[in-house]
């Protein structure tokens, strides 16, 4: 391994009640971070719809994220063609 590659390492994260022991390069800071929005995610739809199973509340948050990415990314896409045209 040379100078300039990352050694993969281990990150404890914790989703909805259960460990998990993820390794890679990713930045520490932004696996606990994402995991942390995930979690809001999760006890936000558990506060509005408390009768759905684990299994449907991370998939509604699951859906809740991609649905925002998709409008960021559709977002991004139009400021970056307008910055194109000048």
């Amino acid at each position: 391994m040379s100078q300039y590659e990352t050694r993969p390492e281990s990150i404890r994260i914790e989703l909805m009640g259960e460990r998990f022991s993820l390794k890679g390069t990713a930045d520490k800071e932004a696996v606990l971070k994402t995991a942390d929005y995930l979690n809001r995610e999760i006890e936000a739809i558990n506060r509005r719809y408390p009768g759905l199973t684990p299994k449907q509340m991370a998939l509604l948050a699951a859906f809740n994220i991609t649905d925002e990415l998709l409008r960021i990314q559709k977002e991004y896409q139009e400021l970056t063609g307008l910055l194109d045209r000048d």
